[in-house]
């Protein structure tokens, strides 16, 4: 979501991209469990360089019975909510005649044998993160060999306008980067934290304008690397939206 101020190198390559091709092993097995199962398979695999800020594309090589943007939201579903993957897209092969793009009919070429590129975008208008459908960017006609709208592959930008949705701070340091400046409990019996800082003020120059409402995590006032890996695991499953270092935690 927001460019984080914490390298993730730690002597490890990060990779930056990613393409998963899947398909329904038979009649039995669907895509959804094929894709599960390699999805747990490539975190096993990475370990600690897996990448969930990189950019995913996930190739549907063959559909089963699920009509194809059903299936590119539960695809899209998968990757955000249970690895907190944002920047994904999916590309489908689909034997659907006329299907809208973007809200209109196309029809001229939007006939059998095409390629489906299917996307998400979890802050559009005040969804705070929930995704409930997902947009048809475009399609590849196989006898065409090219898409038809030359549509960006990865359009997801950070929004202008969050509509109020919470974000999480985790943060790490000492002053006078990360201060805090008092905690209470509110009516759920959740505590409050109010933080300041170099670091805070940062970070609230940047989403002044955005219409965010921002949840300090309780803060970690320290220089510890045992302190910065245990909220970089807390971001990593999704704990936190952010994590606010003044430093290079890695190196």
């Amino acid at each position: 979501m927001f460019s984080r101020e914490i390298p993730l190198d730690a002597g490890v390559e990060t990779t930056h991209s990613y393409i998963i091709f899947t398909w329904p092993q038979h009649e039995y097995i669907g895509v959804m469990k094929t894709f599960r199962e390699q999805l747990d398979t490539l975190k096993e695999a990475e370990g600690a360089s897996r990448n969930p800020q990189g950019k995913f594309l996930v190739v549907v090589a063959d559909i089963d019975v699920v009509p194809s943007k059903e299936l590119g939201l539960l695809i899209y579903v998968e990757l955000w909510k249970e690895h907190f993957i944002i920047d994904n897209t999916i590309l489908i092969a689909t034997r659907d005649n006329y299907v809208p793009i973007n809200d209109k009919n196309y029809t001229d070429g939007l006939r059998k044998d095409n390629l489906d590129l299917y996307t998400g975008f979890p802050y559009e208008r005040g969804s705070c993160g929930d995704v409930t459908n997902v947009t048809l960017l475009d399609q590849w006609p196989l006898r065409n060999g090219k898409f038809i709208h030359n549509a960006t592959l990865f359009p997801l930008e950070t929004p202008e306008n969050f509509h109020g949705c919470q974000i999480r701070i985790a943060s790490v340091g000492m002053p006078p980067y990360i201060i805090l400046t008092g905690n209470s409990t509110d009516s759920d019996g959740n505590e409050v934290y109010k933080l300041g800082g170099l670091a805070v003020q940062n970070l609230l120059l940047d989403v002044d304008k955005m219409n965010v409402t921002i949840v300090f995590r309780k803060p970690l006032l320290s220089l510890t690397l045992d302190d910065g890996l245990l909220e970089l695991g807390n971001l990593a499953a999704g704990m936190s939206d952010v994590l606010k270092a003044p430093f290079s935690l890695l190196q």
